[in-house]
């Protein structure tokens, strides 16, 4: 439920990590640099439109597909980390396509250890249960990425535009869930079935989530070449 989505980054990026390995090839550094902050950009705006979706509807999402589980926490906690998993994903295909292999490696096997030290820590000390091992995967991916973002900028000898990868994809995320929040209840309110109200609410928020982004300058013509 909650990583399918991601087959979605996968086939929206995958003609430009082989147009980044070309322009590396022909030694075109700039447009390489573009095409990666383009990839970067794709992940972090489709993966926080997920999140927002999932965490705002988790409870109802769960009583759709998993009727007297009561998920919503394991949905909520998962949902958390999708921006740093889709995020730590393209970035390891980027520098796997530069043929930087040792970047991978190593900040996989950081994520191993922290990511094992802090489930154990956070489940046997703590009672933050699935939270816990979410934090858990939060944090390794945290610094998986900052690692791989640094590795690239250092190649690159330029800084990515945060502010269009994370800072303005997060501030139409709150907006999103704001939505998602509101129109919700009213839905139900009129007697609808559930995944009526869920589907309804889902393109309710998905609209005001393009409208700011256009409204706030993002290209989002990059999200379809």
């Amino acid at each position: 439920l909650l990583f399918f989505p991601a087959l979605f980054i996968r086939a929206m990026s995958a003609n430009i990590l082989p147009r980044i390995a070309r322009a590396l090839s022909l030694k075109n550094i700039e447009y390489a640099f573009k095409l990666s902050q383009q990839a970067l950009f794709l992940s972090s705006f489709f993966s926080f439109a997920v999140t927002g979706f999932f965490i705002t509807l988790s409870k109802p999402i769960a009583e759709l597909l998993f009727p007297g589980f009561e998920l919503q926490n394991l949905i909520i906690g998962f949902s958390a980390g999708i921006p740093f998993f889709y995020t730590q994903n393209i970035l390891m295909a980027i520098l796997r396509g530069m043929g930087n292999n040792t970047t991978p490696i190593a900040t996989s096997v950081i994520s191993l250890f922290i990511t094992n030290g802090m489930v154990f820590f956070l489940g046997a000390k703590t009672s933050l249960g699935i939270y816990g091992y979410s934090v858990a995967l939060i944090t390794a991916s945290a610094i998986a990425i900052y690692m791989s973002m640094s590795a690239l900028e250092q190649f690159f000898n330029k800084k990515f535009n945060m502010s269009e990868i994370i800072l303005k994809p997060i501030i139409c995320c709150a907006f999103m869930m704001y939505l998602l929040s509101k129109a919700y209840l009213p839905l139900i309110n009129l007697g609808l079935p559930n995944i009526i109200c869920i589907t309804a609410d889902f393109f309710l928020g998905l609209s005001g989530y393009l409208i700011l982004a256009l409204a706030l300058g993002l290209d989002l013509k990059s999200l379809f070449l």
